[in-house]
């Protein structure tokens, strides 16, 4: 969840680039996984089921998308891109064991096209 400002750039009547930037929190969840290590005779030497506890973490947003209008205030197509990242705190263990301390950095890269459908007024 990311708060911040957007700007608009319009060239001519139907092309729109909007820049946009932001920064707030993050929230993830991460699920336990098993760890498996096998020998060369593939006899299990290690089995340890590996249990995450995240926190919130701060988290900022760059991104652009132009859009180009097909239809005059109906109908618009977007090419988008955006980037979020953070830095998330992390304790974790294995099988129950003793909790270590460490921290894994998220980077987040989202792009692609929508179709937008304005409702006139």
């Amino acid at each position: 969840m990311t708060l911040g400002p957007s700007y608009d750039f319009h060239f001519g009547e139907t092309i729109t680039l909007s820049i946009n930037t932001g920064a707030g929190v993050m929230f993830t969840n991460g699920k336990a996984f098993t760890i498996e290590v096998y020998n060369n005779s593939n006899n299990l030497i290690f089995d340890g089921l590996v249990n995450f506890d995240n926190s919130t973490s701060f988290a900022y947003m760059f991104g652009s998308e132009i859009s180009f209008e097909i239809l005059p205030e109906t109908i618009r197509f977007n090419i988008f891109s955006e980037y979020v990242g953070s830095k998330q705190k992390v304790d974790w263990a294995f099988d129950g064991g003793e909790r270590t301390g460490s921290f894994q950095k998220l980077q987040y890269w989202n792009s692609g096209f929508k179709l937008s459908i304005m409702k006139p007024e």
